[in-house]
């Protein structure tokens, strides 16, 4: 079909149609097709995000910690990240979107994925970057609250202390704990 109905399917067949307009629609326009290849997928895609006021994490905190609790840290990211793992390009249909860029939109092949994304909400608006596996993985286990060490045992794909740096750098990270439980 090329592309439609798209991400706006509530539009199919016109402003004001009736889920009945557009299901007959969509039917219409497979109705030359054998019944084999009517294929239809669903893809949804919903990422919450909220900005409170977090301040980043001060480095000199955790530059106070002795090397045995440097270890155990477990950092805790900003409530504004999102990490969202969507086997279609969520990142380039929203982008078409938002553009209202209907082109675009019929490019994306919506089976080219899996993507794995890093959302944040910034003053400026959403941030989406997509990460390698292994980065997304990496900071999917910073968010889950598991320790330094253990994330750079798991990390010998990656460099985990650029990452780390990254993370710092950009104040996705606003606080930590060690396995002492001070902060």
């Amino acid at each position: 079909m090329g592309g439609p109905p798209g991400v706006r399917p509530r539009r199919y067949a016109g402003e004001l149609a009736t889920d009945a307009q557009n299901n007959a629609q969509l039917l219409d326009a497979l109705s030359g097709l054998p019944p084999e290849e009517r294929r239809a997928r669903y893809v949804c895609v919903l990422c919450f995000l909220e900005r409170p006021d977090a301040e980043p994490l001060d480095i000199r905190r955790l530059a106070a910690l002795n090397d045995a609790a440097g270890e155990n840290v477990r950092f805790v990211l900003h409530p504004s990240i999102g990490l969202l793992r969507s086997d279609s390009p969520a990142d380039l249909i929203w982008r078409a979107v938002l553009d209202q860029d209907d082109t675009a939109l019929a490019a994306i092949d919506p089976a080219a994925g899996p993507v794995w994304l890093l959302v944040q909400r910034l003053d400026s608006g959403i941030d989406v970057q997509r990460l390698k596996e292994s980065a997304w993985r990496f900071a999917a286990g910073l968010d889950a609250g598991r320790s330094l060490r253990v994330l750079v045992d798991a990390a010998s794909d990656i460099e985990a202390a650029a990452l780390l740096a990254e993370h710092l750098a950009t104040g996705r990270i606003v606080d930590f704990v060690s396995e002492t439980g001070h902060s």
